[in-house]
C-alpha cells in the first residue's frame, strides 16, 4: 500500500534491501522519510534524499526563518526539507505507521543501552511533544502572548504508562496526535503562522514551533533506524 504514494514511487525501482537489512521492514520506507547522517555511509541514499521534490503549494511553504527560533532547535528544523509542511507531516504519519506496524513486541520494548529508552517510550515521547508543541502552535498563532512554560521530557517519562502498554496503542495515539496537529495547521492562515510568541523563555512564531514537531520526529526516527533496528539484527 505504501507503494501508492507517489513521494516513494520515485525511488522504488532504483534501491534495493540490504541483505543485513532488520525485521523485513521495506528498505524503501527508511529511505523515503529518514535523513541519513552520514554521507560516508549512505552516498547514494544522500544523493536520492537530495533529489526529492515534496513542494505543494507555495503558501503553505512554513519553512521559518533562523530569527523565528532559538539556535538550539537548529538540530530539528535543518533535518525538515523544503516543501510543503503539512504534505511533510502527512508523509511522515503514513511512512511512521508503516514501518512501526512492521514491529513485534519484543522489538517495541528493546533499549540499546542500559538507563536509554525503549522504542516503544521513544515514540511515546515523539507524540508528548507534538502535543505540547501542537498547544505552543495554537497559542502563538491564536495571538496569546502569555509566555509558555517549557517542559522536562524525563519527568513526563517517569510518569507515562508507555511500557505497560501495547505496541498498537502508541501507534494509535501516535496518529491520533498528528491528525490533530494537521487539521490545526490546516486552518491557520499565513499570517497566523507568522505571529510570534515566547515559549522556554525563548521568541518562536508559530510556523518554527510547526517545523520542529517534524524535525523532531526525524530527528528521533533517524535514532530508532541507527541504534534500535539495526543493533537488535
Amino acid at each position: 500500500r505504501f507503494l501508492q504514494n507517489p513521494f516513494l514511487q520515485k525511488v522504488h525501482t532504483s534501491f534495493h534491501r540490504p541483505a543485513h537489512f532488520p525485521f523485513n521492514v521495506p528498505y524503501t520506507l527508511l529511505l523515503a522519510q529518514y535523513k541519513p547522517t552520514t554521507t560516508a555511509l549512505f552516498p547514494r541514499q544522500v544523493r536520492w534524499y537530495n533529489s526529492l521534490n515534496v513542494k505543494g503549494d507555495e503558501n503553505m511553504n512554513h519553512r521559518p526563518d533562523k530569527d523565528e527560533y532559538h539556535p538550539f532547535h537548529e538540530t530539528y528544523i535543518r533535518l525538515v526539507p523544503e516543501g510543503n509542511l503539512i504534505e511533510i507531516l502527512t508523509t511522515q504519519l503514513e511512512n511512521t505507521r508503516a514501518l512501526l506496524s512492521t514491529l513485534s513486541e519484543p522489538q517495541a520494548n528493546f533499549r540499546y543501552a542500559e538507563n536509554k529508552w525503549t522504542l516503544k517510550e521513544v515514540i511515546g515521547h515523539i507524540t508528548d511533544n507534538e502535543r505540547i508543541m501542537s498547544y505552543r502552535v495554537l497559542r502563538i498563532a491564536r495571538g496569546d502572548d502569555t509566555p509558555l512554560a517549557g517542559y522536562d521530557q524525563d519527568v513526563l517519562m517517569k510518569g507515562a504508562p508507555f511500557q505497560s502498554t501495547a505496541l498498537s496503542q502508541r501507534i494509535e495515539d501516535y496518529t491520533a496526535v498528528r491528525q490533530a496537529t494537521l487539521t490545526l495547521l490546516e486552518g491557520l492562515p499565513e499570517e497566523a503562522l507568522q505571529r510570534r510568541g515566547v515559549a522556554s523563555d525563548n521568541e518562536v512564531s508559530a510556523r518554527a514551533v510547526a517545523c520542529i514537531i517534524a524535525g523532531h520526529e526525524l530527528h528521533h526516527m533517524n535514532i530508532i533506524r541507527d541504534r534500535y533496528l539495526i543493533s537488535t539484527i
